[in-house]
């Protein structure tokens, strides 16, 4: 069986994708349509058709095209399996549904159910609405976690519960990493630098409240932040304004750097920075795989308050909420030294691996 997966992200960024993809390559054809910029980026056992970002940011025309583009790669040639990572393209998959017999699997990375206490904007409401027209048509759909599948369940009167698959990344991403001294070239910042290391990595937006633990991380003694990615430019500015007003130098924008980058720095530091505001459903039942990322190196873990750090932090000791803390650099200090922190790790890690993930969506793809 042969089956074309589409995503209007970028391939070469999306962890959730290619561990998809590497579960099921093994027993399926698969081809992925998907904006990539690194030209020599490839998937072994993967056809790979790659669009590129447009130099603008990506908005509705975009969309147009991408999906005039993908209409083309349906027609083409057959396919038994619409494999859908994105909910812009919800509405041209259900369209495509009515001229062709394939099955199609939607799995739902965002959770865009509107919350009665937090407004969406036009944009959201209008994606939203087009996910609420489609849904139904799919054969399979999945969610990041037990919260997000309910709540679509009983928002779209869906006749059964999505399938549940956590975004928890492969052991192996720990494998072949870039050496430190390798790093210290590429990077000033880890010269001779004896402090604590706190990463915060992914999207950088209002919406994350980046500044409330990063200015308080800031002041600890021989600390220094390092924030990971990209996202929108004018809170990036306001927050470059704002370091640069409280004559905070210990701050540091890296923007966007492929996995094997992104890992080894994940590799050498000392501290993970999860940080969500709870403005709508998707943020209050976030599934990062950044948690599980953080417990792969064994990098205790400071978050905000959303339910399921707190679940994980009162069965693990491995992580702290932010706004639970009194004193930040005591309490930092006191979980680096738990003698008990690495037991933790290994029992967390234990019972969240990728391995269950996989088995539980092949054995979700058997269903249709």
């Amino acid at each position: 069986m042969n089956i074309l997966m589409i995503l209007f992200g970028n391939i070469e960024n999306d962890g959730r994708v290619l561990r998809t993809i590497d579960t099921l390559k093994k027993k399926f054809d698969i081809t992925i349509y998907s904006h990539c910029d690194q030209e020599n980026f490839e998937i072994n056992k993967t056809k790979l058709i790659k669009r590129k970002s447009p130099n603008y940011k990506k908005n509705f025309f975009e969309l147009i095209l991408f999906t005039v583009q993908l209409f083309k790669i349906f027609f083409k040639k057959k396919y038994d399996i619409i494999y859908l990572h994105d909910f812009y393209l919800a509405f041209p998959v259900k369209l495509i549904s009515f001229f062709s017999s394939s099955k199609i699997i939607y799995d739902a990375h965002e959770l865009i159910v509107p919350d009665k206490e937090n407004k969406r904007n036009y944009k959201d409401y209008f994606f939203y609405l087009l996910e609420k027209v489609s849904i139904k048509k799919f054969n399979l759909i999945i969610a990041a976690n037990k919260e997000r599948a309910m709540i679509m369940k009983k928002h779209y009167g869906l006749k059964k519960i999505p399938e549940i698959v956590k975004n928890i990344p492969r052991d192996t991403i720990k494998n072949k990493l870039l050496t430190r001294s390798y790093l210290e070239k590429k990077f000033e910042i880890f010269k001779n630098n004896k402090g604590l290391f706190f990463v915060y990595q992914g999207l950088i937006n209002p919406k994350r409240n980046i500044e409330n633990i990063v200015m308080n991380l800031s002041k600890i003694q021989n600390s220094q932040v390092l924030l990971i990615g990209s996202g929108n430019k004018k809170y990036i500015k306001y927050l470059k304004n704002l370091f640069i007003k409280n004559s905070v130098k210990n701050i540091y924008f890296f923007g966007d750097l492929d996995l094997k980058t992104l890992y080894s720095i994940l590799n050498i530091s000392d501290f993970g920075i999860i940080s969500y505001s709870n403005t709508n459903l998707n943020n209050k039942y976030c599934a990062p795989n950044k948690l599980y990322e953080y417990a792969l190196f064994n990098l205790p873990m400071i978050t905000t308050d959303q339910i399921l750090f707190k679940r994980t932090f009162e069965k693990y000791k491995i992580g702290m909420i932010h706004n639970e803390i009194k004193n930040i650099q005591d309490e930092t200090y006191k979980l680096i030294n738990n003698h008990d922190i690495k037991t933790d790790f290994k029992k967390f890690n234990n019972s969240n691996k990728q391995i269950f993930e996989s088995k539980n969506l092949l054995k979700a793809l058997e269903k249709i």
